[in-house]
């Protein structure tokens, strides 16, 4: 084995435009972040919210269980 390969394993994945990011150059969003995220998901698959919104509702449906693709919830505006 060369030893002057690096062992590190390089992973990258795309971005909406089909761009490499390096997951190396990733930086975890803060935690008042991630609550944010989660408290507005929360309340788009809220029961009080599928009542009213048809579009989503069509989706959830969709799957057996309910599962709606992340892409399509991080594409609605706030």
């Amino acid at each position: 084995m060369d030893s002057t390969k690096s062992n590190k394993k390089q992973f990258s994945v795309s971005n909406e435009n089909d761009e490499d990011i390096d997951l190396d150059d990733w930086i975890a969003p803060d935690a008042d972040l991630i609550q944010k995220m989660v408290s507005q998901i929360e309340h788009y698959l809220s029961d009080e919210n599928l009542a009213k919104d048809a579009f989503l509702l069509k989706h959830v449906r969709r799957n057996k269980m309910g599962y709606v693709n992340i892409k399509l919830l991080t594409s609605f505006k706030k």
